[in-house]
């Protein structure tokens, strides 16, 4: 009868420990598809990001072109700007009834 009852002791226990093991890796497959969906859901971010910060740094850089483009046409307009006050300078002395 011993034998018996040890015997079932050790099938109880074995049966116990399987279900326990069968748990365990429901629990890791579960835990596991986390894991992949967070990485997945980073990797996304991450892309976002980077294309983020490459219209940005475009952005940047056509700002600067844009910006160095209306240095040069207010540096053009002071030059033009300046010839015209030259040239009416002298009209300046002329008297209105030659006009």
């Amino acid at each position: 009868m011993a034998y018996g009852t040890a015997f079932c002791l050790v099938t109880s226990m074995r049966q116990a420990l399987e279900a326990r093991l069968v748990a365990a890796e429901e629990i890791r497959k579960v835990v596991e598809q986390e894991k992949l969906d967070k990485e997945e859901s980073a990797r996304r971010y991450f892309a976002e990001q980077q294309d983020l910060m490459e219209k940005v740094v475009q952005e940047s850089k056509q700002l600067q072109l844009e910006a160095e483009e209306n240095s040069k046409l207010r540096e053009f307009l002071m030059d033009r700007g300046l010839i015209v006050d030259m040239l009416q300078s002298p009209l300046q002395w002329i008297p209105q009834w030659w006009i």
